[in-house]
Order: structure tokens, then sequence, then C-alpha cells
């Protein structure tokens, strides 16, 4: 028996300790808690990014290629705040000795909602600077929220962290597809890119997502491990 056992481990077999829990997965509130805010995060992110050249445009008035160097400056403070926020969880749980749950959820909490307000108002810029001001505050505060839900697979579920980013990042692609093309049929049905009602009404929806977003993550995530792989007998 034993023989035979492992006979089916040399010809790579899954055995119960190997198998992966999808079904326990695709019905854990928390998983879905990291998916659902991995779409909104993917849906804001891309919506700025791809319409951002037309947003100057028609919004502000000026030509993205104007902005000179300084366009980059979005971009360079996402990558820092993303840092950033990882850093501020490290220090919120080892040194201030806070549970990894509310580290996640309120890091989350703070880069979602305050990303949702600037998001709005970049439809209420006029001016080059305030463009750039809103746009960078926007991505940063996006950067920021990856400190909670981008790293809770680490979490709930180590061994299957792989996994559960990749059905994640699956969710994020999605609203990168859905995001840029919702928000052209928004503009379209209000007027065109000229039109700061057609603006105002993307923008909000893609704000009114991310407060959906932060509220799911605080009730439903989790700060301690559910899955883990079986012990072999």
């Amino acid at each position: 028996q034993a023989g035979g056992g492992d006979l089916q481990s040399a010809e790579g077999k899954p055995n119960q300790a190997d198998a992966i829990p999808w079904s326990r997965m695709l019905w854990s509130t928390a998983v879905w808690a990291i998916i659902v805010n991995n779409f909104v995060f993917h849906y804001s992110v891309y919506v700025i990014m791809n319409w951002l050249p037309t947003y100057f445009e028609h919004v502000i008035k000026v030509q993205l290629t104007g902005l000179g160097i300084s366009k980059a400056l979005p971009y360079l403070m996402m990558f820092g705040a993303s840092n950033f926020g990882g850093i501020t969880g490290e220090y919120m749980v080892v040194t201030l000795q806070m549970s990894t749950k509310w580290t996640r959820t309120i890091i989350n909490s703070c880069g979602l909602g305050l990303s949702a307000l600037t998001i709005y108002y970049m439809s209420e810029a006029t001016t080059k600077a305030g463009g750039l001001f809103v746009v960078t505050c926007s991505l940063s505060f996006l950067g920021f929220s990856r400190g909670g839900f981008a790293v809770n697979h680490m979490d709930i579920a180590p061994e299957y962290a792989g996994v559960i980013m990749g059905i994640s990042n699956t969710a994020g692609t999605v609203a990168g597809i859905v995001g840029v093309a919702f928000t052209g049929y928004l503009l379209d049905i209000s007027g065109g890119a000229s039109a700061i009602h057609g603006w105002k009404l993307a923008l909000g929806f893609a704000s009114t997502l991310n407060i959906f977003g932060l509220v799911v993550f605080h009730i439903y995530s989790k700060g301690h491990r559910i899955f883990q792989k079986a012990t072999e007998s």
C-alpha cells in the first residue's frame, strides 16, 4: 500500500495535501473582498490612465504633451505611495502591535476613500496645475490602498496566495476593459468629451465604486489564515 502511494506521488498525481481548495475559496467572503477591491482599484487606475490625454485636452484645455516632464509625476508618486502603504502596514503591525485585520482595513479605507474624493474632483479642475494635482493625488491614494487589499491574500492563505492573486488580478483586468469602455459610453451619451457633465458621471461612478470596495473590505476581509494545506498522514 505504501509503495503504491509513493508511486502515485512519483507519477505526479495530486494528493490531498496538494489539492487547491477551489470550492472553499470561491465561497469565501474574505477572498471575494480581495477580488472586489482589485476590481474597483483597477477600474479607477485604468480609467485615469487611459483617459488622461482626453481629460487634459477637453477639461483642462491643454495637451498632455504640454505638461513636459511633470506628466510623469502622477506615476512616480503612485509608485512611492504603493511602497509607503506597505511600509506603513508593517509599522502598524510590528511596532504599534495593531491587528492585521484593522491594519489592512485602515490603509485600504484611507487609500480608496481619499481617492474617491480626488477622482470626483478631477471634473472640477480648471487649471493645468489643478488638474495635475488631483490626478497625482488620485493615483497616489490608489497606490497607498495596495497596502490593504493587495497583500491580504498573504494573510489569509500564504500557501495559496498566488492562486488568489491570479483570480483577483483577472478581475482587475476585466475592470480595465469594462471601465475604459463604459467611461467612453458615459461621455458619448452626455455630449462628448467636452461636456463636463459626462466627466462628472464617469468619474463619479469610479468614485462610488471605490467607496463600495472599501465598505466590502471593511466588512468581509480577514487578517488571519483561513486556508492552509492539509497535513499528510
